[in-house]
C-alpha cells in the first residue's frame, strides 16, 4: 500500500516541486493507463458542470446552480476515491478525498475544508423553487464551488502525459526568469497607477442605467436592474491590487423611489479564486447612505456585487467604491 507522500518540509523542497514536477511525474507513472484515462474524464466531467453550475448562479438561477455544483462535487469526490483505491493510499479510515488531496501535499486544513464541504453538500435539500431556497445557499453553493475546484486543480495531472509534465516544468522555469526581469519596472508603474474599477453586468433597465453608472463616481446616476429582477456586477480591478473594504451606495431611483436593492452578497476574486465572500442587507430609505465592508485582500483582480432581492419594484446601485 502507498502511504501519503512526505510533504514538502521547507519552501525550497515546495520550490524544487513547483519547478521539477518530480513527484508529480512520478505519481502519473504510477497510474495504469486505463484508471488515468477514466479518473481525467470524471474530472473534466466535473469541471464542466462546475462551469455550468456558475453560469446558473449568475444568472439568478440558484436551484439549478445549487443542484448541478452537488453533481460536480459529487464527480469530483468519486474522481478522488478512484484515485486513492488505485494507489492504495493509507489510512483508509479516512476519507478518500483527504487521502488524495494529503497525498497530493495539499495542506491538511485545505485538504479538510475540500472533505467538510463534501460531506456538506452531499447532505444538501435542493428545493424545486428558487423562492424556497435561503439567502445562505449561497454561501453553500460557493463552498461546493471552491471544493470542486480544488480537486479538480490537485488531480489535473492524471489526464497529462509524463513529457507534457516535462514540458511545463520547463516552462515554468523559463516563465519565471522571464517574469523575475519584468517584475521590478511592473511594480514601479503598478504602484503608480490609480485604482480603476471597469463594469459589466446583468442587463439593466434602460441602456441610461448601464454597470457603468455603478462606478462613475457619480452618486446622481445609478444601475438598475429591470422589473422583478435580480443580478451582478461584475468590477475588474485594474491594475490588481490589495482591496482593504468596499463601499456600496443603493439606488433609489428618484423621484419614483422604486428601486433599490435589498440583499445583496460581495464575492472578492484574488488571481482569479474567490478569497472572500460577504452577504448584507439594507432597508428600504428615502435617503441612502454608504454601507462600507471591511475587505483585507491582497492581489485582487474582481469584485461580483450580486443583486439577491430588492424593495419595491427592483434593485440597483447608485455607487460602488473600493479601496
Amino acid at each position: 500500500m502507498s502511504a501519503s507522500k512526505p510533504r514538502a518540509g521547507t519552501l525550497v523542497a515546495g520550490v524544487r516541486e513547483f519547478f521539477t514536477l518530480r513527484e508529480t511525474r512520478a505519481a502519473r507513472e504510477a497510474l495504469p493507463a486505463d484508471d488515468a484515462t477514466v479518473i481525467a474524464r470524471m474530472l473534466a466531467v466535473a469541471e464542466q458542470r462546475n462551469a455550468a453550475a456558475e453560469s446558473l448562479h449568475f444568472q439568478a438561477h440558484r436551484v439549478e446552480a445549487l443542484r448541478l455544483v452537488k453533481e460536480a462535487i459529487t464527480t469530483a469526490s468519486e474522481a478522488a476515491a478512484r484515485y486513492a483505491d488505485v494507489r492504495a493510499l493509507v489510512p483508509a479510515e479516512r476519507s478518500a478525498v483527504l487521502r488524495s488531496l494529503e497525498h497530493r501535499g495539499l495542506a491538511d486544513a485545505q485538504a479538510a475544508e475540500v472533505d467538510a464541504a463534501v460531506t456538506a453538500t452531499a447532505g444538501l435539500a435542493v428545493p424545486e423553487l428558487d423562492a424556497e431556497l435561503p439567502i445562505e445557499s449561497d454561501d453553500d453553493f460557493a463552498r461546493a464551488r471552491d471544493a470542486t475546484e480544488t480537486i479538480v486543480r490537485e488531480l489535473a495531472f492524471v489526464g497529462s502525459s509524463s513529457s507534457s509534465l516535462t514540458n511545463r516544468s520547463r516552462l515554468r522555469v523559463l516563465g519565471t526568469v522571464l517574469t523575475l526581469v519584468a517584475l521590478g519596472v511592473l511594480g514601479y508603474y503598478a504602484s503608480r497607477t490609480p485604482l480603476r474599477l471597469r463594469a459589466t453586468g446583468s442587463a439593466p433597465l434602460h441602456p441610461s442605467f448601464a454597470a457603468e453608472f455603478a462606478v462613475d463616481g457619480r452618486d446622481d446616476t445609478r444601475f438598475l436592474l429591470p422589473n422583478e429582477a435580480t443580478g451582478y456586477l461584475d468590477l475588474q480591478v485594474t491594475p490588481r491590487r490589495r482591496i482593504s473594504g468596499i463601499s456600496l451606495l443603493n439606488s433609489l431611483n428618484e423621484p419614483y423611489n422604486d428601486r433599490s436593492t435589498k440583499d445583496y452578497a460581495i464575492e472578492v476574486y484574488s488571481r482569479g479564486h474567490l478569497a472572500k465572500r460577504i452577504t448584507g442587507s439594507f432597508v428600504y430609505t428615502l435617503h441612502p447612505e454608504r454601507v462600507r465592508h471591511a475587505v483585507g485582500v491582497d492581489q485582487v483582480d474582481r469584485i461580483r456585487v450580486l443583486v439577491l432581492s430588492h424593495h419595491r419594484t427592483g434593485g440597483g446601485f447608485s455607487e460602488i467604491e473600493a479601496d
